[in-house]
């Protein structure tokens, strides 16, 4: 399952992945339009699953400069949501989590440092 609320992309982006996948893997992905800050969305995406794979990022680097309360809601707050929704569910035996960090130093807030 995926959720996503689109905020930086479309749904529409999801073809290219489906060009590349076989039908049946395809058959096995939900794509869920929702926030990851909403718990009752994270405990639906989690319902019956054994594995929760959490990719997060919100950038790029000015969006976070420009909305720093956004910004930690999404990654802190929805950090927390998917891990409180995945350790309450009793068929989830692992959750995995990668995150993308941009470092902001003044004077260089559009580099990765």
């Amino acid at each position: 399952m995926g959720p996503d609320k689109y905020a930086t992309g479309h749904s529409k982006n999801l073809a290219e992945v489906w060009n590349l996948i076989e039908p049946m893997q395809w058959k096995n992905f939900l794509s869920i339009e929702g926030k990851i800050c909403d718990l009752q969305t994270c405990k639906a995406l989690v319902n019956g699953v054994d594995h929760v794979l959490h990719q997060v990022a919100r950038g790029p680097v000015p969006r976070p400069l420009a909305d720093p309360i956004n910004t930690h809601s999404a990654n802190i707050n929805g950090f927390s949501n998917v891990l409180v929704a995945a350790t309450a569910e009793e068929s989830c035996k692992n959750e995995v989590y990668n995150a993308a960090i941009f470092l902001c130093a003044p004077g260089r807030a559009t580099e990765r440092l």
